[in-house]
């Protein structure tokens, strides 16, 4: 049997697009922004502006000139207290089932 292949790594605008979509989802929800951003360490102190947030949030998880850690956003984000527990109760819900 053949092992599928890989997908193809991300393209610098879909990396982008994976870490401002995990951004939206919190400023969407409005009260979670502030402490989500703590939860992953960026400095609010680090903005001029309000609306620098979506490329500030991007540099902090700058590799290199083209790419993003978008495994580390990933990881910020499941490891968000409200998604893991979320995470946890449907691996329970799996295993159980």
């Amino acid at each position: 049997m053949n092992d599928p292949e890989l997908p193809a790594a991300p393209t610098l605008q879909e990396q982008k697009d994976i870490i401002i979509s995990i951004l939206v989802n919190f400023a969407v929800e409005g009260d979670n922004l502030l402490a989500y951003l703590d939860h992953i360490g960026f400095d609010l102190g680090a903005l001029t502006s309000s609306r620098d947030l979506g490329d500030a949030v991007l540099g902090h998880y700058r590799i290199k000139a083209s790419r993003y850690d978008v495994d580390r956003a990933c990881n910020d984000f499941a490891s968000w207290p409200p998604i893991a527990v979320e995470i946890s109760k449907r691996i329970d819900e799996k295993t159980k089932g």
